[in-house]
């Protein structure tokens, strides 16, 4: 098994900086595990040791899991949002989709987005990542209303400029 441990070097600019603070965030994706055999025991993601900062152990910090649970996803309707940029880290994008018509079953294809969670109407239809194999993501009709559907999508790396939904799935 590769040792995926990794140093990273910063200079005060590439931090936040709140007073005489420095703030650096980081984000620990969930990716998953291994959930048979002898590889279980190995199978650590994140954080695996100290966090250090001029070799000083940093102990004043605190964690918190981002778990898009259902009140967080309905307050998003609140929330005041700017007209798209494509930003190169996580955010969180609005859509809206019209429908005139009685919904019908779709898939939402998301052309040069990177690893992207997709909300439709307050559920969550599903993760896409870039790699594949799959290139779109299944909406049922009944998750979907005649007139305004909220979409949000939650992507970690960078987002595409378009969203589009096909009649057919699409495979790599």
């Amino acid at each position: 098994m590769v040792n995926k441990d990794s140093n990273l070097n910063f200079t005060a600019e590439q931090f936040i900086k709140e007073g005489n603070e420095h703030i650096l965030d980081i984000l620990v994706e969930n990716l998953g595990r291994i959930n048979f055999g002898g590889q279980m025991t190995n199978q650590r993601k994140g954080l695996n040791g100290e966090v250090l900062t001029d070799a000083k152990v940093q102990t004043n910090w605190e964690m918190f899991p981002l778990e898009f649970k259902q009140e967080f996803v309905e307050g998003l309707k609140a929330e005041k949002w700017k007209p798209f940029k494509n930003i190169k880290h996580p955010a969180v994008y609005k859509a809206e989709l019209d429908i005139a018509d009685t919904p019908k079953d779709t898939f939402l294809k998301l052309d040069n987005w990177t690893k992207t969670v997709v909300f439709v109407n307050g559920f969550n239809v599903g993760r896409l990542w870039s790699i594949g194999p799959q290139k779109t993501l299944y909406i049922p009709g009944p998750f979907l209303k005649t007139g305004k559907n909220d979409i949000y999508l939650f992507e970690l790396h960078s987002a595409g400029n378009t969203i589009e939904f096909v009649d057919k799935p699409v495979w790599n």
